[in-house]
C-alpha cells in the first residue's frame, strides 16, 4: 500500500499488533464472505512465495464481509490509533 513502515512491529507473547483493511471501494461489485485469511509478507517485498496465514474469526455480531476484488491490508503497527489514522483520517483509502 502507499503507508510507509516506520519501523518493523516486533510484538512478544501476549502483545498485540494491529492491521487496517480496506475490503472494498465504494462503488466496486462485492461478494459475501464468511471467512478471511491475511498472508504475511516477509520483510522484503515479495521475498517469500510460501505466505503464512493468519485466519481471521468474525465476531459473533457479524455474520460476513463484503469483499471487492482488489481488498489490502496496511502494515502492522502496534499502535491502533496509528492505523486507525491512516485508515479513516488520511484520505489513503
Amino acid at each position: 500500500m502507499e503507508s510507509k513502515p516506520q519501523a518493523i512491529a516486533t510484538i512478544r507473547p501476549k502483545e498485540r499488533a494491529y492491521a487496517g483493511l480496506f475490503l472494498f471501494r465504494g462503488s466496486e461489485k462485492t461478494v459475501a464472505v464468511e471467512a478471511l485469511s491475511i498472508g504475511y509478507q516477509d520483510r522484503a517485498l515479495n521475498s517469500n512465495r510460501d505466505v503464512a496465514m493468519l485466519d481471521i474469526s468474525l465476531s459473533d455480531e457479524i455474520d460476513f464481509l463484503n469483499v471487492g476484488s482488489n481488498p489490502r491490508v496496511t502494515y502492522w503497527n502496534r499502535d491502533l490509533r496509528a492505523v486507525e489514522n491512516f485508515l479513516f483520517r488520511s484520505g489513503n483509502s
